[in-house]
């Protein structure tokens, strides 16, 4: 899935997802943070997301 993507640009988006995440960890708590929010802030779909973090709990 994450085929699409060289290496540059992965490691930008990595990036990009866990900085978008901390804010809105900071800002809501664990209980509140919705991927639903960090993906479409970064402008990727869900599944893209799930290609680079298995899940919240390994993503936080």
């Amino acid at each position: 899935m994450l085929a699409i993507f060289n290496e540059r640009t992965k490691w930008a988006l990595r990036a990009r997802l866990l900085e978008i995440g901390w804010e809105h960890l900071l800002r809501k708590g664990f209980r509140a943070l919705r991927i639903e929010d960090i993906t479409q802030e970064a402008g990727i779909g869900k599944g893209t997301f799930y290609g680079f973090f298995p899940s919240k709990d390994d993503f936080v």
